[in-house]
């Protein structure tokens, strides 16, 4: 065949193939790979044409020359897949090793370079993936064959330096549920992943995979509205379908030049770590940490020295047993530090319902509101606690806020004060709140505030927190973007004390 180089399995035959990018050498690889016998499929340097998916198995070693000199381009039809592990019940791949390849699907829509489903003990090295694009595709899937043997684990692999460049869905990890046998994707070990221009998820977690580790990650979005890294990306993410421990040591995501990006999006997920978390521009151009109903995580954030992205560190830890309780009815643990001015925004938001909380606040010269409770009740905790107050009487507001009365609550826990805000801007004070009586003999550690409006429909209200506290009152302030409302607002107060 003329212009065209050698395949060989360590001298297993003679394989012609073209490597001109143009003319397909799919059957020329596939023979090679099937006629191989343990050993190594070496692919010279060149592109070479794939048409159809290639399917791989035991024991071998597929390696290119090297430096990206040996491209493997998609030149077929749409939604399809160009390398594959067997998708056999029962029967795993293992030993199945990739080095030194470039994939590349050619910006053909749903085509995933890589599926390798049941792939086990196994090794890829200085593996590069390219132009994925369109429908479901990720440029690398690490899946499970179908059915229900025990032996369906995608387990034991490990990948280093792999670079994912202009994809849309970057490493995608997804278990099933087949019968009464759960099937994972677990003790995969990823070091040296990169990803750039992300236009929609960077590492997506599916369903039933745990304890994966991953050291050296970069995630790089390029598109408007990409995450990096969204966990129990299933049909029912407010499940529980085992994703579990994921570890990531030095994770770094960037959102250059887009908007509305998301870093890390937790859905229904336990024992997620995060150890050094650095992430650019300074201000994150969306949500950098969005805790959807994640039940336990530790979070070590750094380079979050403004007013956007203030949290340093977040813990949270979830008992094993629920209890039973309604909502997340369970005993949480949430551990804040800071070292930074809260600036605009709570250093803690949290959302649930009927959850028994411990809180623990940990201030090093912070300033600003603390912390936003949303349908939570609060109990006591190990270092603050809640305790019982007079009722309030509120001081004179600031500009665009109309104190109309205090309601007091029946047992006098939490004081409400009713307003009426007009085009109130950040730092605008609502009220100046006084203890009825003597001053108490300890100011109050923390002020929790809540804002709802009596009628259902009204506009969204500015965030509300509190700051000033001593032993005789503290201050409400509206602490979110100007708001222009002319309907009366309930403002909760909560005091914590040491």
């Amino acid at each position: 065949m003329a212009g065209a180089t050698g395949v060989g399995n360590l001298r297993v035959g003679n394989y012609a193939v073209w490597g001109d990018g143009v003319h397909d050498d799919t059957a020329t690889i596939q023979a090679a790979i099937n006629d191989a016998s343990g050993g190594t499929v070496l692919i010279p340097p060149g592109t070479f044409g794939i048409s159809s998916p290639i399917t791989l198995k035991s024991t071998f070693t597929l390696q290119g020359a090297g430096a990206g000199t040996t491209v493997l381009k998609w030149i077929g039809a749409t939604n399809s897949v160009m390398f594959q592990t067997p998708n056999v019940a029962g029967s795993p791949t293992v030993r199945c090793n990739l080095k030194e390849l470039v994939f590349d699907a050619n910006n053909v829509s749903g085509v995933s370079p890589l599926l390798l489903q049941s792939w086990q003990f196994s090794r890829t090295d200085n593996l590069l993936i390219q132009n994925v694009t369109g429908g479901t595709a990720a440029a690398l899937r690490l899946e499970v064959n179908a059915g229900t043997s025990s032996t369906n684990n995608t387990v034991g692999n490990i990948l280093v330096n792999t670079y994912l460049t202009n994809v849309s869905v970057g490493l995608q990890l997804a278990g099933q549920l087949g019968g009464s046998t759960t099937n994972f994707v677990t003790n995969n070990r990823f070091f040296g992943l990169y990803m750039d221009s992300v236009s929609s998820k960077g590492l997506r977690l599916i369903q039933w995979c745990d304890s994966n580790a991953w050291y050296g990650t970069q995630i790089a979005l390029g598109t408007n509205n990409a995450q990096g890294i969204i966990l129990n990306d299933s049909a029912t993410p407010t499940s529980d379908l085992g994703v579990y421990n994921t570890n990531f040591f030095h994770l770094s995501i960037d959102s250059f030049n887009i908007t509305g990006a998301s870093g890390v999006v937790g859905n229904w997920a336990k024992q997620f770590l995060v150890w050094g978390f650095y992430h650019s521009p300074v201000v994150f151009n969306g949500a950098l940490f969005t805790d959807n109903n994640l039940q336990s995580y530790d979070v070590l954030f750094t380079q979050d020295g403004n007013s956007s992205n203030n949290l340093l560190r977040k813990s949270k830890n979830m008992a094993l047993d629920s209890g039973g309780g309604a909502g997340l009815g369970a005993y949480v643990n949430y551990v804040v530090q800071t070292a930074q001015t809260t600036g605009n925004g709570p250093l803690l938001k949290a959302v649930g319902n009927d959850a028994t909380v411990d809180l623990q606040l940990q201030a090093q010269g912070a300033t600003g509101r603390l912390l936003a409770l949303s349908d939570m009740q609060l109990f006591g905790g190990t270092r603050l606690r809640v305790q019982q107050t007079t009722a309030p009487t509120v001081g004179s507001p600031g500009s665009g806020v109309s104190v109309q009365s205090v309601i007091a609550g029946s047992t006098n826990v939490a004081g409400q004060v009713q307003a009426t805000l007009t085009a109130v801007a950040a730092g605008v004070v609502v009220g100046v709140v006084t203890f009825n009586g003597a001053p108490l003999g300890t100011a109050p550690v923390a002020v929790v505030c809540s804002l709802s409006g009596p009628t259902a429909g009204d506009a969204a209200p500015p965030d509300i927190g509190a700051d000033t506290y001593t032993t005789s009152g503290f201050t409400i302030r509206s602490c979110g973007p100007t708001t222009v409302t002319t309907v009366f607002w309930c403002v909760s107060c909560c005091c914590i004390f040491a």
